[in-house]
């Protein structure tokens, strides 16, 4: 029991000794922001003075720069510490309520120790008498200093070797968000960095009107899973005005680090800004678009207006398709079909905020296209039935009439009702003639469009039709891709195989001649309708037709199938940014990773409606500089090896010239 007394006694003596020595060693010296900083010792001065010398770094001329000791009241005490607070941007003001607390405290305590939070702020303790900031220290220049003190007999405490400036931390202050509440702001800034800043002060200018002054502001440290935060408020706004705002931070001795990012941002909620009014669409015919037309009360700060589109009123996915200047009141939508339902709505964009959406409305474009004839119209007799095949010759076709007559080319009569369209290059249609004996027949084919047009006749064709019953020949030869190579199929007919021995594909490349025909492959048997062809080579188009050979030799042949060669479908470059530059239109876009494309089309929408190509661009830069024109909207297209271009996804308009 008596060892470990003793034992605890020699460990509580080492504790108090090892404390004395540190309270022996507390003369040390800090650069500031506007000074250096002197810690003369942990007593508070109240029985005595410190003396502070000063002398050039290594030399000895010494001279007596100052002394501290502790105020006589608390009028001087708090006078002190405002003085020390002008000296020292990270000092945060006394509240007036808790000052008669914080006297009566230190007249409690003897060291500074026993302040708790107080003693880690150098402003505090040089109002206290503990710290003397020597403000009239040279900037870049190196001091060394002894401190002594007067109710004490030990010898002076030295400081060597101190260098007033040149301390710059680098808090990597960004900011992640500037938000607007119209009676404040508040701004979040992240810091990378380990060390804490002691305070964070704000700078502000009204954009293009002041220079940058510190604004009184709330600073907040926010720990959010291991990353630190810092928030600040700005409650000294007005609403409605766009603001530049800048963040220092300061360590506790007053030295400035480097300064955050700039935000920008107008002191606006959605709530301010106006309502589109009187959206209307028009079809215009004569642009083959609906145009679009709206008013709202005049916004300041306006960056953009968007245009959304869907073919649904309920649907929940309407598409952007168009980013417009501020002042643009009207925009042409050419990427519509005649005779099909859109719906709009739009949105204002602010600085940092949207309005809400607009009231939807409908657009239709009206019947504004001349149908196409088809061309290259023939035909072929099969026992009963008369085999059409013609070429399509628009996109927008819908479907075809026949029309026909019995011996007479001038005598047309419509028999048969809308045959839609099929998809395929050439179309396919099969007129079987019912009764006995021959015929003479006329065909002519008329198309209908979108716009509910029907077109004037094809060419007129001409063939004999026997009564008898005939097997129906195999025309329609269709082909898809798959895997990378042409797959050919058609339908068999119950009773083929008692007339047709077997089928022979002919092949060619689509830009050969037809005298370059050659079959591939060996002769098929009746009961088989499909080939793949695997001896294509990929990325070439070819042309087929199927060879129908009869029992006794004879031949027929189907009408003629092109294969296109699957491509995977290239997409639009995105983030695609028009920046005025004077007369000039800086256009940017993200850089694709898409690997078929080759290079970039840029593409301005003209005044009239019309797009005009303004540049072509390689495929590793992602920016270009064109004319910026009456009409600045501006967009970008990927091309692909072969040419094949991507989808126009939208028009990128050109927001007001960047100050």
């Amino acid at each position: 029991m008596r060892k470990i007394i003793i034992i605890k006694l020699l460990l509580l003596a080492f504790f108090v000794s090892v404390c004395d020595n540190l309270r022996a060693q507390t003369s040390v010296a800090v650069s500031g922001g506007n000074g250096i900083y002197v810690y003369c010792g942990t007593t508070l001065p109240k029985k005595g003075s410190y003396i502070i010398k000063r002398a050039d770094a290594g030399k000895n001329n010494w001279q007596t720069v100052g002394s501290t000791r502790f105020p006589a009241d608390s009028n001087l005490f708090f006078a002190n510490y405002d003085l020390a607070m002008s000296q020292n941007p990270a000092a945060v003001p006394l509240e007036a309520a808790k000052r008669p607390i914080i006297w009566r405290m230190l007249q409690k305590q003897a060291i500074t120790d026993s302040l708790n939070y107080y003693a880690s702020q150098p402003a505090f303790l040089q109002a206290a008498g503990t710290v003397y900031n020597d403000t009239s220290a040279v900037i870049g220049k190196t001091y060394d200093y002894k401190i002594s003190f007067t109710a004490d007999t030990k010898a002076e405490q030295l400081v060597r070797a101190i260098t007033r400036g040149g301390r710059v931390d680098d808090y990597k202050l960004q900011t992640i968000y500037a938000e607007p509440y119209e009676n404040k702001v508040v701004i979040r800034y992240y810091s990378r960095y380990t060390k804490v800043p002691a305070m964070v002060k704000l700078y502000r200018q009204y954009y293009m009107q002041t220079e940058y002054t510190e604004v009184p502001a709330i600073f907040n440290m926010v720990t959010d899973s291991n990353r630190r935060f810092y928030m600040i408020t700005d409650i000294n706004v007005k609403k409605d005005l766009l603001y530049k705002y800048y963040a220092v931070p300061y360590d506790a001795y007053g030295n400035a680090g480097q300064p955050s990012d700039t935000a920008r941002l107008a002191n606006m909620v959605s709530s301010n800004l106006p309502a589109v009014e009187r959206l209307q669409a028009i079809s215009v015919e004569k642009q083959h678009a609906i145009k679009l037309t709206w008013k709202f009360a005049p916004l300041k700060f306006l960056k953009s207006i968007n245009i959304y589109r869907s073919e649904s009123y309920d649907t929940a996915k309407y598409d952007l398709i168009a980013s417009l200047q501020p002042s643009d009141t009207v925009f042409y939508d050419k990427k519509v079909l005649p005779i099909k339902t859109y719906y709009y709505f739009m949105v204002l964009n602010g600085d940092r905020v949207s309005s809400t959406p607009s009231a939807r409305v409908p657009g239709m474009l009206k019947a504004d296209r001349l149908a196409t004839a088809p061309q290259r119209l023939k035909v072929n007799a099969d026992g009963n039935t008369a085999v059409l095949s013609w070429r399509r010759m628009s996109a927008d076709t819908r479907g075809y009439y026949l029309f026909r007559s019995d011996g007479d080319s001038t005598h047309m009569k419509q028999v048969s009702g809308l045959i839609p369209v099929s998809g395929e290059f050439y179309e396919i249609y099969r007129d079987t003639i019912t009764g006995k004996g021959k015929r003479s027949l006329y065909y002519m084919v008329k198309a209908e469009n979108r716009s509910y047009d029907i077109s004037a006749g094809s060419n007129k064709v001409f063939t004999n039709i026997s009564g008898t019953s005939a097997i129906i020949n195999v025309v329609s030869l269709r082909v898809k891709d798959v895997g990378g190579h042409p797959l050919l199929y058609w339908p068999l007919q119950q009773d083929q195989q008692t007339v047709y021995s077997g089928y022979l594909i002919h092949r060619k490349k689509a830009d050969e001649p037809a005298s370059a025909y050659k079959p591939i492959g060996q002769q098929l048997q009746s009961t088989v309708n499909y080939l793949e062809d695997t001896s294509a080579v990929k990325g070439i188009s070819y042309t087929y037709y199927l060879g129908l050979i009869k029992t006794g030799g004879q031949t027929n042949r189907s009408a003629e199938v092109t294969y296109q060669p699957f491509r995977a479908k290239i997409l639009s470059p995105g983030g695609i940014i028009v920046q005025q530059d004077g007369s000039n239109a800086n256009i940017s876009w993200d850089v694709t990773g898409q690997v078929d494309v080759k290079q970039y089309k840029i593409y301005r929408l003209n005044a009239d409606g019309s797009t005009a190509l303004v540049a072509e661009v390689d495929k590793g830069k992602g920016s270009y500089t064109a004319s910026a024109g009456s009409k600045p909207y501006f967009t970008v297209v990927c091309v692909d090896g072969a040419g094949n271009e991507s989808e126009i996804e939208n028009w990128v308009g050109m927001p007001a010239a960047a100050n």
